[in-house]
């Protein structure tokens, strides 16, 4: 995989047939309500994607949703959600370079919604947290990923993971955070350098 744009962008540049290019969030997800976006910016037919929470374990071995993690997986299928390897309900929607891929994961209660376009799987609302996607989960880093299916360099997949609130598409759920430093817990020792200075 190759990244840009402060690496939010994961383009999958393999050309062997079902390579995955993914990465794992840098900041690990807080005890609290987090929300993100990955948008799809080029695709082809062959092409599948996910976007998801993983622990930091699961990439590993070009896993995807289908094998690990928690979070919603695109074949030509269409959006199938998948936790700890079990399938959902799949929508027969095709992605295209518009789609844009929603978690909203309240961590604290282990809920999240999985939605595209908008749209919650399972009909649920993150705005009210009624009816999550899934219960009892635990992982700890947002994870997004594309994979050229049948190889080749025309079309190579690529992922937008969307952090910053103000390059959302959507509205963030009411009551629920972006992933950045500053809405992090706060650390248990506020100044390292009262306990780690030489004195003389």
């Amino acid at each position: 995989s190759t990244y840009s744009n402060g690496n939010r962008n994961v383009i999958d540049n393999s050309t062997s047939s079902g390579t995955i290019g993914g990465s794992l969030s840098t900041l690990k997800i807080p005890d609290d309500k987090i929300y993100a976006e990955m948008k799809i910016i080029v695709t082809d037919t062959d092409d599948q994607f996910g976007f998801g929470v993983a622990t930091t374990n699961d990439p590993s071995n070009n896993a995807d949703l289908t094998e690990a993690g928690t979070g919603i997986h695109w074949n030509n299928a269409g959006w199938t959600p998948y936790n700890a390897t079990s399938a959902g309900s799949t929508t027969a929607v095709g992605a295209s370079a518009t789609d844009v891929i929603q978690i909203a994961y309240d961590k604290a209660n282990g809920n999240i919604w999985l939605g595209v376009e908008n749209t919650w799987s399972g009909g649920g609302e993150p705005d009210t947290l009624s009816t999550p996607t899934y219960s009892s989960v635990s992982e700890d880093f947002f994870y997004c990923y594309c994979k050229d299916q049948a190889g080749g360099t025309s079309a190579v997949p690529q992922v937008e993971f969307v952090v910053e609130e103000s390059d959302f598409t959507f509205t963030i759920p009411t009551g629920f955070k972006t992933l950045c430093t500053a809405n992090m817990a706060a650390p248990a020792i506020s100044d390292p350098s009262a306990h780690f200075e030489v004195l003389t």
